[in-house]
């Protein structure tokens, strides 16, 4: 018999729930390697720690990663901005922030070429650290930058359009020092003016990693929350409307630890929440994704992974409904852990992987899927590069035939 490429303990197990509670176990097949090398894989860094957290294909076919540098630009740390040509050349690279530490999330650019960083300040506002939005034009020189926050903390670790095509923040609020992370969302308009703030939790925390817009102009967050009885994370979705009212909010406990790095609104206008799980603290991580549908009831989920660990940051779906699902993996990898791409069906079965990497560990931490088909993997790397950890960038192509 063939070896599992997942090793002795690999597995992929999928359940789908039905009415009535009534369980099918799906089976689903050892997923055979995504073949096919990557089209261009680049490290870009300076001389300490430079880690990327969000990519984007920009209007003009450009790439930008975004993430944070500690290679002493302005202060402790920056946000950076690395741009790419289509095929991976150096296009020219942007440091923003103050004197203390700067840390950028997300980015999204707008019909006029303008790009917009989202993330924590430590260098301005009133609290520890506070939500952080810069707008550059198209050469890269800041237009305006805006902090907001409470005395205490403030993360975004996300960013969006709105339906009325405001921005809108989302991550973790904290009104005072040393009180519970509560979800955190914030309006503003393309000038940096706040629109409306809003934050909500239960009695332990909740941390907000990522949101989407549904069709018709409600907002979806997720993440993690241990307001449960057991006090363990969950992974946790959320619907608000368009002022940031919360119109439903549910955790999902599979017995274990939880926690969910980002949800995608799918094509039937259900959401699919992307990250790890493991049931104690002595057993590895594994990608962990929950299938819902537009109200947040689980349709399926599926758990995959090998020997040692696994996460997931972030999915896509392409046209055809299939799902690519990015991060890192220890057990398939040429060293530490190795970016990691996994092509999943609508069911929720495992249609193949592959990884990028080199000898110590390379994460995947954002992804996008190009005009053109390609995936755009965006991360860092400690194999690689001129500092301790550099700008990790991957371009590379599906290989599998449509469904």
């Amino acid at each position: 018999m063939t070896q599992s490429p997942f090793g002795t303990k690999s597995f992929a197990s999928c359940v789908l729930l039905l009415v009535a509670s009534q369980l099918l176990f799906i089976a689903c097949e050892e997923p055979p390697e995504i073949q096919g090398p990557a089209l261009f894989e680049k490290t870009i860094g300076y001389t300490n720690y430079d880690e990327c957290y969000d990519i984007l294909e920009l209007n003009s076919g450009d790439i930008v990663a975004v993430g944070y540098s500690g290679s002493g630009g302005l202060g402790e740390a920056d946000f950076l901005l690395q741009r790419l040509s289509p095929d991976g050349s150096p296009a020219g690279d942007s440091f923003y922030g103050g004197p203390q530490f700067d840390q950028c999330y997300a980015t999204l650019e707008d019909d006029d070429n303008n790009i917009y960083l989202g993330g924590l300040s430590n260098s301005w506002g009133q609290g520890y650290t506070d939500y952080h939005v810069v707008k550059l034009n198209d050469d890269g020189e800041a237009l305006w930058s805006q902090t907001f926050g409470s005395p205490a903390l403030e993360v975004a670790y996300d960013m969006i359009w709105t339906e009325n095509d405001d921005l809108l923040l989302s991550g973790s609020y904290q009104e005072t020092p040393h009180a519970n992370y509560d979800v955190g969302v914030v309006g503003l308009d393309k000038d940096g003016e706040k629109l409306w703030g809003s934050h909500f939790g239960g009695p332990g925390d909740e941390v907000i990693r990522s949101s989407c817009l549904t069709d018709d102009g409600h907002i979806i967050l997720a993440g993690w929350s241990n307001s449960s009885t057991t006090e363990d994370d969950d992974m946790f979705l959320a619907k608000l409307d368009g002022s940031g009212n919360v119109l439903w909010e549910k955790a999902f406990d599979s017995g274990g630890i939880e926690r969910c790095h980002d949800v995608l609104l799918c094509d039937d206008g259900g959401f699919l929440l992307a990250g790890y799980r493991f049931i104690d603290f002595e057993k590895n991580r594994d990608l962990y994704l929950i299938k819902t549908d537009s109200d947040g009831t689980i349709i399926w989920d599926c758990t995959f992974g090998g020997e040692l660990n696994e996460e997931a940051w972030a999915v896509q779906q392409d046209p055809w409904g299939a799902f690519y699902v990015s991060g890192f993996s220890e057990s398939f990898s040429a060293g530490g852990n190795d970016a990691y791409l996994v092509k999943v069906s609508q069911s929720g079965r495992v249609l193949g992987h592959k990884h990028f990497g080199g000898v110590s560990h390379d994460y995947s931490r954002s992804m996008q899927i190009a005009r053109n088909g390609d995936v755009l993997l965006g991360g860092y790397s400690y194999s690689t590069g001129a500092g301790v950890s550099d700008f990790y960038i991957v371009r590379t192509d599906t290989t599998v035939n449509p469904l």
